[in-house]
This record gives C-alpha cells, sequence and structure tokens, in this order.
C-alpha cells in the first residue's frame, strides 16, 4: 500500500479485482460446467449461479447467468430443473429490487442521513433486531410488522424513552 493509498483504495481495488476474476475466470469455468453429463454437476453450477446474482453486475445476469439458467431450467433431470428454478426465481427477485432501488435513486428529491441514538428511534432498532433474529439474507417487508406497530406510534410522537422490544423468534 502506497502512502497515497488509503485503506478505502485498497478496499476497493479489491472489490474490483474480485468481481474481474469472478466474471472473467470463475463465471466461464462455471457455465461451461453446465453442460457436463452429470446431473449433480448441473445443479452445482444452478447454486453457485444462484449464489453470484446479488454480486455480479445485472448486465452479466442478464446476458450469461439467465441464459445458463433457463436452459439447466428444461434439464430432463428433475433436481436440476428445481435448482435451476430456485435460481432463476431469486434472479427475478434481484431484477424487481433492482428496479425498485433504480426507481427510488432517480426520484427527485434530496436525502440526507444522520445519526440518532437508538432511544430516540426504537422503530429502526425493533426492525434492526428483526433482521438479527431472522437472518436469510434480504428482507423486504410487504406488511409492517404488527409487533412493532406501538413502537411507531410513539416514536411518531417523539417522546423519548427507553423501550425494550422483544422480537420473538419466527421459524
Amino acid at each position: 500500500m502506497g502512502e497515497q493509498e488509503t485503506s478505502e483504495d485498497v478496499g476497493s481495488h479489491y472489490d474490483l479485482s474480485f468481481l474481474d476474476i469472478t466474471c472473467s475466470k470463475l463465471l466461464p469455468v462455471v457455465i461451461n460446467a453446465s453442460k457436463d453429463r452429470v446431473p449433480n454437476i448441473k445443479f452445482n453450477v444452478a447454486k453457485v449461479l444462484q449464489s453470484l446474482i446479488p454480486i455480479v453486475d445485472q448486465s452479466v445476469v442478464e446476458k450469461k447467468i439467465r441464459p445458463c439458467l433457463v436452459e439447466l431450467s428444461e434439464d430432463p433431470d428433475v433436481d436440476v430443473r428445481f435448482f435451476a428454478s430456485q435460481a432463476l426465481e431469486s434472479s427475478n427477485q434481484a431484477n424487481r429490487l433492482f428496479q425498485s432501488i433504480m426507481e427510488l435513486i432517480n426520484r427527485d428529491w434530496r436525502v440526507t442521513f444522520s445519526h440518532g441514538p437508538r432511544e430516540k428511534n426504537m422503530l429502526a432498532d425493533g426492525l434492526a433486531r428483526m433482521a438479527n433474529v431472522n437472518i436469510r439474507g434480504l428482507q423486504t417487508l410487504e406488511e409492517f410488522p404488527e409487533i412493532l406497530k406501538q413502537v411507531f406510534d410513539d416514536d411518531a410522537s417523539r417522546v423519548p424513552r427507553i423501550r425494550p422490544i422483544r422480537i420473538p423468534y419466527v421459524d
């Protein structure tokens, strides 16, 4: 690391190098393995491709990963079809999320971020606790969690007080 480079610079080089290597070296090998005759190889290809969807550029997903998964989803082996279909659904969810994020980013608004102690925003603290209890990748909420409605009302009234939140374990 040179004198002018910060740890952030090194981190961004690492991220870029990792993605470059993934797309230029690993992805072609994985896609080539999708042509193997052995079903276990092919369904593991689908699993690997599914794990790459969230980390590679959307154009790579559309041009390389999705066509391979579509082909695998038509494989004679039931397990290969299952894992390929599961990966395609993951790709569809990621695409919808990406589109939603881009729509939000492209709106004409001004956003600022500031830190507030958890005691003054128990709702955010409760949501963070829910995510930590139910770790299963990205979570989106279609409906407001019933357990946090009172917390929301309390936060909205700007009554600062410490309120312990018990989030039950949900399996």
